[in-house]
């Protein structure tokens, strides 16, 4: 039997295996369509692809219809070919739920079709893939019969089935004779009302479910793109696996059976706040109190959960804004609807990067119209404190808690300190729920012997070996999960009865005495890389990944030349094993069946995503504590102060990417990601983050590092290594491209200019025609050129405003002009570096210096005169004043008015024009913009 979606394939035969995939996608999910939203919305979207479908096949067979429409209309129709192929892999995974691999197979394939982000890439497919395509279609043959259905309708006629056909010939026939007598179309259009009378009824029909079908899919586009505006990096589903994977059912119970969980349920507006000492299992807890909450919600209409894992090691799990914008996507992505509201907010902020407020507006919106909602939060006390994350986390807590809704229920787990018990203490509805050592002491009770009877290796140990495991360790533990955990880490290296008494017998009585025990037992030859490790694993800005970790444990600051090869491990697994009970591994939770993983891959280290953090909070606190400080001198080397970390990484990216820029074998020569991952797996995380660890050092930066940073920067070999595989204009990195293809990055950032697009697929003599009056830096090839920006450009743009007296000592302050932005004055306006934007200032920057796109009047000529989607990178601004303006940061406009700053308000104004002119979504810029020129 020939493939329906094969090419050979006839439009027929697409459509057919078309409705009989949404009559197995409804038959599959109606059982759930009244449980969930997200359900219930795919259900509706399947049904209007489904009536598509059915529309075009009853019509796409009859005669009448020209040929150039028909071939228009067939060409729409088997555009969908991928995407039906992309429906029917996800139902032929929904469809396997039987599998030979035994019952936690069978478990997980039966999870599968129910996961959200199952659910979301069907309604993804057919929303984007399959309706747009087909509405066109549809719009191409309603476009041939709208003039005579519409007027038809109009009188209340029609016409019989067997006139179908004879309306169509017709139809076109009247269009055609309109041409060239207005009272002949008359004449006809009346002469055919008379003879099709009985057949508009059922033609009226179809367009009324084409216009449906129309404006459904419209609905389905642009909550699609909400909620794709609302998302962030943070996948909820990570943590909340992994905090499960902890606990042992039964744990929480005494919890989650009693009052005041039960009151937090069903009393109004309720908010209560968990506390507990370090280790004391406050987020398998946590766990426990979300799973019953889903149970709860999942059995009654209307009711809705939304949570978060806030996560020490991973800072994107850290920003309020992040936080805000995950609670407020799990919400949304429920309904079947966007609030008006919230389309408000994404039309007004879609092409920027919204601080917290508007977020809690677009939060609030969904909240009104919703029904009863749970909102839980784990691990207030791992938002840090050290850029202010915190207070702006607890203020937005207090200004959910101010909407005074009555639907709303907020539950918050932490350590119990100052500033988080302050903020709370007023917006709470209970007293603090202060978590007891004998009641974890029951939940421990209850990993230890699961642990001890369902290890591999514990598991065959005596039962009075066992027994005596389990009571040692409930009764030392004091209500510290954690301190249960390591202990059996340390037993399970024992290998008989008498090594595991003598272990029990010599038990550290606290936490602390845990981990100086584990430190010092670290082999004296591998140290130095288990501190350069633990270093990492406190202070990276993402999760690290074990190639990684590996790499960046080898090397040493303290030596002249930093990185050895020679010094690398035989297998990254070994660093594992010397830092033990201090870390722990995240498998791979990658969705095997996501189809776009390829891109994802390119942008990661690693092909297999084995993430390694601290095992716990209490670690890093731990070892950036004045306790560690004060141990025996042995254990004292691994104290390690954030600023410290900082340094450390910082020192140690500048020096892995000088190595491989200053090989004079030239082996790094294919810098694509799969090629870095097996030669330099660092080089990722290296180029990108080594100076947001400089600028995380402290209030001033070690001299041993400025000078690293300016001879970094004023080497050609290694800027252009560093430029090439990162764009820090648009802080994202850049895949290579194949030999002669046209370099097409993104744009994103703090603030995030036009998208390049037209530009890059003209034909090469459109583009030379554009881009004649372009200055060198905006040349679509510019990217593999040999020509970076100067040193000042580079330093005003990363915002290392201390570098500027330094590098100064070698350069001109209005020196030669590069990169996107033209200059180092323009691209620290831009990127909102006020200190930068000072210290250049004080230096003599010329504060009226032209630069960028438009800063001559023939490229700007030559830009109006091009087609209307030309898109290009930078600003699109003549100076630093329409730089600072555009990105709307009012402080350093006043800045660079008190400097002397010319307005040339026509100048400002065109810019904006031309930015709406090429981006239809930048009204919002104008108005804030000159809002922002008028306040300063």
């Amino acid at each position: 039997m020939a493939d329906p979606l094969s090419v050979t394939a006839g439009v027929v035969g697409i459509l057919g295996f078309g409705i009989q995939a949404c009559q197995l996608l409804t038959d599959f999910y109606s059982s759930a369509r009244g449980s969930r939203e997200d359900v219930r919305a795919l259900c509706e979207s399947t049904e209007a692809l489904s009536r598509m479908l059915t529309v075009l096949q009853n019509v796409i067979g009859q005669p009448g219809v020209d040929t150039a429409t028909t071939a228009a209309v067939h060409n729409h129709i088997m555009a969908c070919r991928a995407g039906l192929a992309r429906l029917d892999k996800k139902l032929r995974k929904i469809q396997n739920v039987r599998g030979d691999g035994g019952m936690r197979a069978l478990y997980l394939a039966m999870q599968y079709p129910l996961k959200e982000k199952t659910i979301l890439k069907l309604q993804t497919i057919i929303a984007k893939e399959l309706m747009g395509q087909l509405s066109l279609a549809l719009g191409t043959l309603n476009l041939e019969t709208s003039i005579s259905i519409i007027d038809g309708m109009a009188q209340g006629q029609s016409i019989t089935n067997d006139s179908i056909n004879r309306l169509l010939a017709e139809t076109r026939a009247i269009q055609n004779t309109m041409l060239e007598s207005n009272l002949a179309a008359t004449q006809n259009i009346d002469n055919l009302r008379n003879e099709t009378r009985a057949g508009f009824q059922g033609l009226g029909k179809d367009v009324n479910d084409i216009a449906a079908m129309t404006l459904a899919m419209n609905a389905d586009s642009i909550r699609e793109d909400v909620l794709n505006w609302i998302s962030c990096s943070d996948t909820i589903g990570s943590s909340h696996n992994s905090a499960c994977k902890q606990r042992q059912e039964g744990t929480g119970n005494w919890f989650i059976h009693g009052k005041t969980y039960d009151d937090w349920r069903t009393e109004q507006g309720s908010f209560i706040w968990l506390h507990g000492i370090p280790g004391c299992g406050k987020t398998i807890l946590c766990s426990s109190i979300i799973e019953e909450t889903l149970k709860y919600c999942s059995s009654r209409q209307n009711h809705y959960v939304a949570y978060f894992y806030i996560t020490f090691s991973d800072s994107e799990k850290q920003r309020p804004e992040n936080i805000v914008r995950s609670l407020l996507h799990q919400l949304t992505s429920r309904q079947s609807s966007i609030p008006d509201t919230l389309l408000d907010l994404y039309k007004q902020h879609k092409n920027t990067a919204p601080p917290v407020n508007v977020w809690l507006a677009a939060l609030r919106s969904v909240l009104d119209r919703s029904g009863e909602i749970f909102i839980i939060i784990d691990a207030l006390d791992e938002c840090p404190v050290r850029m202010g994350e915190r207070e702006e986390l607890l203020k937005g807590l207090v200004a959910i808690k101010d909407f005074n809704l009555p639907n709303l229920h907020l539950l918050v787990t932490s350590r119990r300190e100052v500033d988080i018990s302050k903020t709370l203490s007023h917006i709470l509805t209970e007293p603090p729920f202060g978590i007891q050592n004998s009641e974890v002491d029951q939940d421990i009770q209850i990993h230890v012997r699961s642990e001890v009877t369902n290890n591999p290796k514990l598991s065959k140990w005596p039962h009075s070996i066992r027994e005596e495991i389990e009571k040692e360790l409930v009764h030392g533990c004091h209500g510290m999960f954690r301190w249960a955990t390591c202990q059996l880490d340390s037993l399970k290296g024992c290998l008989r009865a008498s090594a595991v008494r003598s272990t029990l017998k010599a038990l550290p009585p606290t936490l602390d005495a845990t981990y100086e025990r584990i430190l010092l037992n670290i082999e004296t030859e591998y140290r130095k890389e288990a501190i350069s490790a633990l270093m990492w694993l406190m202070a990276s800005e993402r999760p690290v990944y074990l190639n990684e970790l590996a790499e960046a444990a080898v090397i040493d600051i303290s030596v002249d030349q930093p990185f050895d090869p020679e010094d690398r491990l035989f297998d990254p697994q070994s660093i594992l094993a010397v830092l033990s009970a201090l870390i722990s591994v995240v498998p791979d939770d990658k969705d095997e069946d996501e189809e776009d993983s390829k891109a994802m891959t390119e942008l990661l280290p690693l092909g297999k995503f084995t993430e390694i953090r601290l095992a716990h909070y209490s670690v890093r606190e731990y070892l950036s504590s004045g306790r560690l400080a004060q141990t025996p001198l042995l254990a004292a080397k691994f104290y390690i102060t954030p600023s410290v970390a900082h340094y450390h990484l910082s020192f140690s990216c500048i020096a892995y990417i000088s190595y491989w820029a200053l090989r004079n074998d030239h082996e790094l020569v294919n810098l694509s990601p799969y090629w870095l991952a097996s030669v330099a797996p660092l080089m990722v995380y290296a180029t990108k983050y080594w100076a947001t660890h400089a600028f995380r050092c402290g209030s001033e930066l070690p001299d041993n590092l400025k000078l690293l940073i300016v001879r970094f920067l004023t080497s050609q070999r290694v800027v252009e290594l560093w430029t090439k595989l990162f764009s820090p204009e648009t802080e994202e990195f850049i895949c290579a491209e194949s030999k002669g293809q046209t370099p097409s990055p993104t744009l994103t950032g703090d603030f995030i200019p036009i998208r390049i697009r037209g530009l890059l697929i003209r034909s090469p003599d459109e583009r030379a025609r554009i881009t004649r009056f372009f200055p060198p830096q905006f040349d679509p090839s510019h990217r593999n050129r040999d020509l970076p920006a100067p040193p000042l450009y580079y330093i005003a743009c990363l915002g290392l405003s201390e570098l500027v007296p330094e590098i100064l000592k070698t350069t001109s302050i209005n020196c030669e002009v590069g990169g996107i932005h033209g200059s180092p004055l323009q691209v620290a306006s831009f990127k909102g570096h006020e200190q930068t934007v000072l210290a250049l200032l004080k230096a003599g920057a010329n504060v009226n210096a032209p630069g960028g796109l438009f800063q001559n009047e023939q490229t700007f000529l030559a830009l109006h005169k091009a087609v209307a989607n030309v898109i290009i990178p930078g600003g699109l601004f003549r100076n630093a004043l329409e730089a600072a303006c555009m990105a709307e940061h009012a402080s350093i406009v006043h800045h660079l008015l008190e400097a002397g700053a010319a307005v040339n308000l026509e100048h400002i104004l065109s810019g904006m024009i031309m930015a709406r002119k090429l981006n239809a979504e930048t009204d919002f810029w104008m108005v804030d913009a000159m809002g922002i020129l008028a306040w300063a």
